[in-house]
């Protein structure tokens, strides 16, 4: 044999391909970390953040509850007596709690059709 070639494994950084070992290549770690799990993710993004940035920002993220409690904060007003007032405060809250049932009722009647859907989907795939 050639003695280039039984010693080549001495002179490995020497050859042309040895620019393409794993020591050069980019990390693909973080990149991978963030796709595969969306806790990583968030994780990895507040990194650099302080703690009174990320409870800013969860603060913002929970858009969560009815519209009608949202709307029925307590605000500074001139009212009338509580009891002039019981009868219209009842009625106005009943009203609003019906809508708020009748919204939530519609939306749980939407998720069950597009559940039924797709299980129709699902069956007439196979």
């Amino acid at each position: 044999m050639n003695e280039k070639t039984r010693s080549a494994h001495m002179r490995w950084s020497t050859m042309p391909h040895a620019r393409m070992t794993n020591d050069t290549a980019p990390d693909l770690t973080s990149t991978f970390e963030t796709q595969r799990c969306a806790f990583n993710a968030r994780q990895m993004r507040d990194d650099g953040k302080s703690e009174a940035e990320r409870r800013k920002e969860a603060f913002k993220a929970k858009r969560r509850g009815s519209q009608m409690i949202k709307k029925d904060r307590p605000r500074p007003a001139l009212k009338p007596s509580p009891k002039l007032a019981q009868g219209p405060d009842r009625t106005a809250h009943n009203n609003a709690l019906a809508k708020d049932h009748a919204e939530a009722r519609q939306q749980q009647k939407i998720a069950r059709l597009k559940t039924a859907r797709a299980a129709m989907r699902d069956a007439q795939g196979r």
